[in-house]
């Protein structure tokens, strides 16, 4: 036993000094005597050799320290984050991307992450976007997502704060790793109409609740209940009713074959000026990767409530909508699906916010324009898809209206490029 040990205790000596690298302090190490009588250690220099080595650790430790400053509390802790920076040009003024007309750059994401462990049930994620809040960003504030995770089971977990609400399929993919510079028009949507309260998007969008996920084999989805339906973001805010958001995809030959999907939500809306403004979506998606194809769609239709500014300028009332894509895909280098070479790219999209949709007071929406996107983009993913490069044609139609916010039947060229480094 003590030979045993003994052995433990040289070997731990030999390799520590490699332990410190750069910064190894000096320390004796005392070497074991023998007895004249058993010619083995005895338990007093045994028990040096352990004082010793505990002693030269915790030197190891303190020098560690000295030479890496950040230091976090119990658990794990990871930084990462995103940045994407575009340029482009458009024939317009108030265009969809660029929201300039002619050549401009555009700051459109930096965002920080930190993602840990807190123990092996427990983990929390926060996401800032210090993008956020310029003139070409939604004036939510930079808090995006603020959540405590607790897996309770393999393949599930409820979650509790702020986060993305489970609707519209393209809405919950990453910022990242879109096929196009941006989301669908049902995503983008027509946030204001006629100097009434904005409306969220159809995905994309965060609000504070609890969440509950799972995913399995064969299918895979959440449900979540929130203040909203992304009006309560970063709000303090309340409201007695709550919204219920939830999606679903199945996997009908494993997660490598199509993944059907549906999305839904509905409940209190939002409460505004004593009214309770509708919030109601419903829709579906289908994503399909044969070999080194995309093929990927979705609709959505739902009902938003209006209501004016100013008070007594018209009656609330809901407006009708409804939005759809479909994009095809084909990667021109077969390392693509793993981050790395060409992929070329074609969407049509439509959003209609509802034109002709008439309170009983006769209020309307009539100068927000039903519009048409046909999108032609190239995508060139590097370092496993750490680096991305995006070039986007967008040729806008407008059909109907009259006024700002596009409202009208000129339609637009865009040429959009985008840098995106995950990091």
């Amino acid at each position: 036993m003590h030979k045993l040990v003994l052995g433990l205790v040289l070997t731990s000596l030999s390799v520590a000094p490699a332990l410190a690298q750069n910064a190894s302090p000096t320390v004796e190490t005392a070497m074991p005597t023998e007895t004249a009588m058993t010619g083995q250690p005895t338990d007093q220099t045994i028990s040096d050799q352990i004082k010793a080595l505990q002693k030269q650790l915790d030197a190891l430790k303190a020098a560690q320290a000295k030479a890496n400053p950040v230091t976090h509390g119990p658990g794990s802790l990871v930084i990462s984050g995103t940045m994407q920076v575009w340029a482009g040009a458009a024939t317009h003024p108030d265009t969809t991307y660029m929201k300039t007309g002619g050549f401009g750059f555009r700051l459109r994401r930096m965002e920080v992450h930190l993602d840990g462990d807190i123990d092996p049930g427990l983990s929390y994620h926060l996401n800032a976007d210090f993008a956020r809040g310029s003139s070409t960003q939604s004036s939510l504030g930079i808090l995006q997502d603020i959540f405590l995770a607790y897996k309770t089971a393999p393949g599930q977990e409820v979650d509790f704060g702020q986060t993305k609400i489970p609707l519209s399929e393209i809405g919950i993919e990453s910022s990242g790793h879109l096929p196009t510079i941006e989301r669908p028009l049902f995503v983008l949507g027509s946030r204001n109409i006629s100097g009434g309260v904005s409306t969220p998007q159809w995905g994309d969008i965060r609000d504070e609740g609890i969440w509950y996920k799972v995913s399995q084999k064969m299918f895979a989805g959440q449900i979540s209940l929130t203040q909203g339906a992304g009006d309560y973001q970063n709000m303090g805010d309340n409201q007695y009713g709550k919204q219920v958001t939830a999606e679903l995809y199945v996997y009908p030959t494993g997660k490598s074959g199509p993944q059907i999907g549906i999305t839904g939500s509905a409940g209190a809306g939002y409460l505004f000026g004593g009214n309770n403004l509708a919030r109601n979506r419903a829709g579906g998606s289908l994503v399909y990767k044969p070999g080194l194809w995309l093929l990927q769609g979705e609709y959505v239709a739902g009902a938003d409530g209006i209501a004016p500014t100013t008070a007594g300028a018209y009656p609330a009332f809901t407006a009708i909508r409804h939005g759809e894509y479909g994009l095809v895909g084909y990667d021109l280098t077969p390392g693509y699906k793993h981050g790395n070479g060409y992929q070329v790219v074609a969407e049509a999209d439509y959003w209609d916010p509802g034109r002709g949709s008439v309170s009983t007071a006769g209020a309307t929406i009539s100068t927000i324009s039903r519009q048409t996107n046909y999108t032609l983009g190239i995508n060139h993913d590097m370092d496993g898809g750490r680096r991305r490069l995006q070039v986007n044609y967008i040729h806008e139609h407008f059909d109907g209206g009259a006024g700002a916010n596009k409202a009208k039947n000129n339609d637009d060229d865009e040429v959009v490029v985008a840098g995106i480094v995950n990091f």
